[in-house]
């Protein structure tokens, strides 16, 4: 009886040590996972004030133009506004930021923009192409002005968006 008792308080023992041996390992990787995760979140913390760095030598370029720079989304709509905008236009970035880029053109030109517009979101064809347009652009006061624009377009997060400087 003593023996089989023996033999089970080492079988115990045994499985007690293998069960340690485990536990010391998992906790081992537990500290490499938690490591590895502290340095990835270091890299995203890096990430992002580098692309807050980015946005802000943006705004400061765009802002510094004498050029409106104006970015309008997929539909039609003012996403981005540059100072060179607001003295051409008159128009703060408060009072036009999500108003469609129509309100920048005289009501006779408007339907052509929205059917250009349409057909190349419909498409993908027709839209903003390379170099210059010219069209007469329309002042918060009503008056109007002859502007010479350059276009492009670009995607992100799988929307489309249109820049284009414009000159008075």
């Amino acid at each position: 009886f003593r023996v089989l008792l023996y033999l089970v308080a080492v079988t115990l023992l045994a499985y007690l040590s293998l069960q340690f041996f485990k536990l010391r390992v998992a906790a081992g990787q537990l500290r490499r996972t938690n490591a590895d995760l502290g340095r990835e979140m270091e890299q995203w913390r890096q990430a992002g004030l580098a692309l807050q760095a980015s946005e802000q030598r943006l705004r400061a370029i765009t802002d510094s133009a004498k050029e409106a720079i104006v970015t309008a989304d997929d539909a039609g709509n003012v996403v981005s506004w540059n100072a060179g905008a607001t003295s051409m236009f008159g128009f703060s970035r408060d009072e036009i930021s999500g108003l469609p880029f129509i309100h920048l053109m005289p009501a006779r030109d408007r339907d052509r923009h929205r059917q250009a517009l349409a057909a190349w979101l419909e498409t993908g064809q027709g839209g903003p192409r390379k170099g210059s347009v010219e069209f007469t652009g329309l002042r918060k006061d009503g008056t109007e002005f002859p502007i010479d624009m350059s276009l492009s377009s670009w995607l992100a997060q799988e929307a489309r968006y249109v820049t284009g400087i414009m000159r008075d």
